[in-house]
């Protein structure tokens, strides 16, 4: 019996439109890119341990010059910290082999749905509305784009928008409504107020309405910061 193959129909992707003028964009991030952030912490603690081990070893031979007990204390002291800088060591090359993995998978992915040969940045979850529904999938970012992809039942919808082509970021809130379905999205202007999405207008009169920001190697925790750092850092990388 010869096998089905499941038919993709690709759907439109359908934003909704401004008139005027885009409005002003909201501040830049001043956080260092996540993994710059992480990069710069894992030195620092590095750093901090060499200078215990450094502390521990000098006193280890300041009490071997006094003997006697005291310098038994001193060799318990350095062996101590000795064991838990290697601890340290290992705890941290975990986490880094972590984050490789990650990328290493958010990348096969990123050649998989979307094939832009372009430099990945990130990849999420998240959601969009088009024609009034909501759509959920991956969002990519790279250096030059940001990549929507959906897959579901077999409609894909895949849409692309080059950063050059971004005139502002809008923070906003996604609102649940009523009947259960697509969320209306708020534009929020006053920075005091926590947002969840992001409003983004290009210079072809459309408005784009990104929410539900997570990952896909973690299912419980919001990456809409994340996002918003990554985001905001390759915009303004891109002009």
């Amino acid at each position: 019996m010869s096998q089905q193959t499941t038919q993709i129909v690709d759907l439109k992707y359908d934003p909704e439109s401004y008139k005027g003028s885009a409005p002003d964009t909201v501040p830049a991030c001043t956080d260092l890119l996540p993994w710059i952030e992480a990069a710069k912490v894992e030195k620092e603690k590095e750093e901090e341990r060499k200078r215990k081990e450094k502390e521990a070893e000098q006193k280890k031979k300041e009490d071997e010059k006094k003997g006697g007990f005291t310098s038994f204390m001193g060799k318990a002291a350095a062996a101590a910290t000795s064991v838990a800088s290697s601890v340290g060591e290992g705890y941290d090359k975990v986490a880094k082999d972590l984050r490789d993995k990650i990328a290493e998978q958010q990348e096969g992915r990123w050649r998989s749905n979307v094939g832009i040969n372009e430099n990945l940045m990130y990849e999420y979850t998240c959601s969009i509305v088009s024609g009034g529904e909501k759509f959920s999938g991956y969002l990519y970012v790279s250096v030059a784009s940001l990549t929507f992809y959906s897959l579901a039942g077999g409609a894909r919808l895949k849409f692309t928008i080059p950063l050059k082509a971004v005139k502002s970021i809008q923070f906003a809130s996604a609102l649940p409504v009523k009947d259960g379905k697509c969320p209306y999205i708020q534009h929020v202007t006053n920075l005091k107020v926590k947002t969840d999405a992001f409003l983004i207008y290009t210079t072809d009169n459309r408005v784009h309405q990104f929410f539900a920001f997570g990952a896909a190697h973690d299912l419980v925790s919001s990456f809409y910061e994340h996002a918003y750092n990554v985001i905001d850092h390759s915009w303004r990388a891109a002009k």
